[in-house]
């Protein structure tokens, strides 16, 4: 493989604090001559750890791979609230305070399931064909829309000096760590923002896959940096499979809707509305299909019935 050359997959880059998501986007850019390179699930520019990055036809499949959830660690400064709802704004009150690690716990815990988030002013959400962000920087107040959410798990790891708090956090697509930071601190009366954030796991992306970008560096004028980029199928390999055979492959690498009258095989059963890849005699995943109706796993051949339709062609 030459300099020049990166095949299609993902890259998995630990991103240091002061980048956007865009800026690591655009070095990586630099490397390979393929058009289509992109990011899964947006990391503000205080955040670091797992962003990974989509190459070639692998950036089909960033939308499905972004609504997997995603674990944090974060740290917050209690008594400190920011127009940001992160250290990097502008300080809008501060109080002196000293919470017991009882009391912080307690409060923490209790974001844990499903709950209603109001996201930060100054967010990339949309809002009248606008961002937030951009009314924000305007002095216009608008009201963010409210999300419903759920936060897998919450843990207290430690408390320092009673002002500042470290906690890790696994929580759905969406969730805006620095509002929780700010909504914790508001339930302890004395409101907080958050001060450092580490990405530890994007779905089934963690920081043992990730490379910093001094090492991609590296590798780029290695000739090695190929070996880093991870194929699309690997990632995929947690959905159920059906195997696609003789000529009803070629029909479905052209997008044709799964049915009963193609030849293939699956081993588990699919429920309705789940999404599957599909993959050729060969073991080649060349799509992912959402079932239109339950597919109990026996062998096809049962009629010109739609079972289901192309999600992501890869």
């Amino acid at each position: 493989m030459s300099h020049s050359d990166l095949p299609d997959g993902i890259l998995i880059v630990d991103k240091p604090g002061g980048l956007t998501s865009h800026d690591v986007v655009l070095k990586i850019r630099k490397y390979t001559p393929q058009k289509k390179v992109g990011f899964i699930g947006t990391l503000d520019p205080l955040a670091t750890g797992v962003l990974p990055i989509c190459i070639g036809k692998a950036t089909k499949l960033s939308s499905f791979l972004s609504s997997q959830d995603k674990e944090y660690l974060a740290r917050i400064l209690l008594g400190v609230s920011t127009d940001t709802d992160d250290i990097s704004g502008r300080r809008v009150d501060e109080k002196e305070v000293s919470v017991s690690p009882r009391e912080a716990k307690k409060v923490v815990e209790s974001f844990t399931g499903d709950i209603e988030q109001i996201p930060p002013l100054y967010s990339a959400i949309k809002r009248g064909g606008k961002k937030l962000y951009q009314y924000a920087r305007e002095g216009k107040k608008i009201s963010p829309p409210l999300r419903k959410l759920r936060i897998h798990s919450l843990e207290l790891v430690d408390i320092l000096d009673g002002r500042e708090l470290v906690i890790k956090v696994r929580c759905s697509k969406g969730t805006y760590i620095r509002s929780l930071a700010r909504d914790i601190g508001e339930e302890l009366g004395c409101g907080a923002t958050l001060k450092e954030l580490r990405r530890l796991a994007s779905g089934n992306f963690d920081l043992s896959m990730a490379h910093s970008l001094p090492e991609i560096h590296q590798a780029y004028h290695e000739g090695s940096l190929g070996n880093m980029v991870m194929p699309p199928g690997e990632f995929l390999k947690d959905l159920k499979a059906v195997v696609v055979r003789g000529g009803s492959d070629n029909r479905i690498r052209n997008g044709a809707p799964l049915t009963g009258a193609m030849d293939y095989f699956q081993d588990q059963s699919i429920g309705r509305g789940e999404h599957f890849r599909v993959e050729d005699g060969k073991g080649e995943i060349v799509a992912i299909y959402r079932a239109e109706q339950d597919m109990e796993g026996e062998q096809g051949r049962r009629g010109d019935i739609i079972l289901a339709r192309p999600y992501i062609m890869l």
